[in-house]
């Protein structure tokens, strides 16, 4: 493993992940996410880093999968109240909050206003802020 993701590696995850063994270091979210950028990663592996650990069952890419398969999909997971996060196993307060923070900012940047001056580059751009 090289320097850059170990160092990540003590940031976002002190004292390992606990799933060593189950998958190849390279396989593993947080190490794609390093090498290959957050756009190559699925909405699971990417939810599965925001919960950072699983639990004493599944690590935290199973757990990401519960979620997924309990609330269909983002849409259907940002509309989803605390209670609800919490009702799956192995996601308590913490996980739910943090889980809620992410979902929040990704709705803020949104929903954030063309600013004057800033340009339009593309489709996306134009979709994100004019789409009702």
């Amino acid at each position: 493993m090289s320097a850059e993701v170990d160092e990540v590696d003590d940031r976002i995850n002190p004292g390992g992940s606990g799933n060593a063994g189950k998958t190849r270091d390279s396989d593993r979210p947080r190490e794609r996410l390093v090498r290959l950028g957050a756009r190559a990663l699925s909405d699971t592996e990417l939810l599965a880093l925001i919960l950072r650990t699983g639990n004493r069952s599944q690590d935290s890419e199973a757990l990401a999968r519960s979620v997924f398969k309990q609330f269909g999909g983002l849409a259907e997971l940002t509309a989803a109240p605390l209670p609800s996060l919490r009702s799956v196993s192995g996601l308590g307060l913490a996980k739910a909050a943090s889980v809620m923070a992410a979902l929040e900012l990704a709705q803020r940047i949104r929903h954030e206003p063309l600013e004057r001056g800033r340009p339009i580059r593309g489709p996306a751009d134009v979709q994100r802020h004019f789409q009702p």
